[in-house]
């Protein structure tokens, strides 16, 4: 392996556990937890824009088809599907406090987000 580039992250600092990269976009897209934050890094030009809203946002899922992310937040500021064109919240998702981890299935359209116990989401396509 060989160090491409760095890109700098202003303002975002702490560690960084859960990454989306969106292939149709050329985003990365990083949920910065200690900032509430998630970042949207374009990797081919290297600008970095901020998705506020969140407490403590963990994973990051993202739908191309639909040009969304869902994110889920581990603290009372809700999970969110956020427009991935605009950078921002659509629609809060009251899921259970310490929402963490995102499983996909792709061929019944329903994402999982778990802790302690599985909570199914169908987002509805083509509306907010």
């Amino acid at each position: 392996m060989k160090l491409d580039r760095v890109i700098e992250l202003p303002g975002i600092q702490g560690d960084f556990d859960h990454f989306a990269f969106d292939s149709s976009t050329g985003e990365l897209f990083l949920a910065a937890s200690d900032q509430g934050v998630v970042a949207a890094i374009d990797l081919r030009g290297n600008q970095v824009r901020r998705i506020g809203g969140f407490t403590n946002p963990h994973s990051i899922l993202v739908l191309p088809d639909y040009s969304r992310i869902l994110v889920t937040d581990s603290g009372p500021g809700a999970s969110a599907f956020v427009d991935s064109k605009k950078l921002g919240v659509i629609r809060k998702l009251p899921l259970a406090l310490g929402a963490n981890c995102i499983l996909d299935d792709p061929q019944n359209t329903e994402h999982m987000s778990r802790l302690a116990g599985i909570e199914f989401i169908r987002p509805i396509r083509g509306s907010n």
